[in-house]
């Protein structure tokens, strides 16, 4: 039995998605891209109020292809976030445009 919490959101253009302002650990990650552009997902070690998406550097930015899904399972990925978990999806690596669509994103965590 584990302790994570899943949480999933669908996040799209410049909008933040504050997963959650509380210290985490991140176990694992899955993102799906249903749109036929690549997108990039950014994740910020920072609460959303503290975040400005193609401004803030993100903490590690994810590319996902055109209509792919990428998981690095739980166990086989953490990541200490001592501030808090926010997601932006964007069309390139650092920038604040909109993607073509929204990617799903799933995170698992535990609060430290």
């Amino acid at each position: 039995m584990n302790n994570y919490v899943e949480v999933y959101h669908a996040a799209a253009a410049e909008t933040k998605v504050e997963i959650t302002d509380k210290k985490v650990t991140i176990h694992g990650l899955r993102f799906e891209n249903n749109h036929s552009s690549a997108v990039y997902v950014q994740l910020f070690n920072a609460p959303s109020s503290a975040v400005t998406v193609g401004t803030t550097v993100a903490t590690r930015t994810y590319l996902l292809p055109a209509s792919s899904v990428t998981q690095i399972e739980p166990r086989r990925f953490l990541e200490y976030f001592d501030k808090g978990v926010t997601i932006a999806c964007t069309s390139s690596r650092t920038n604040a445009t909109a993607p073509g669509a929204a990617a799903t994103c799933t995170v698992w965590f535990s609060k430290n």
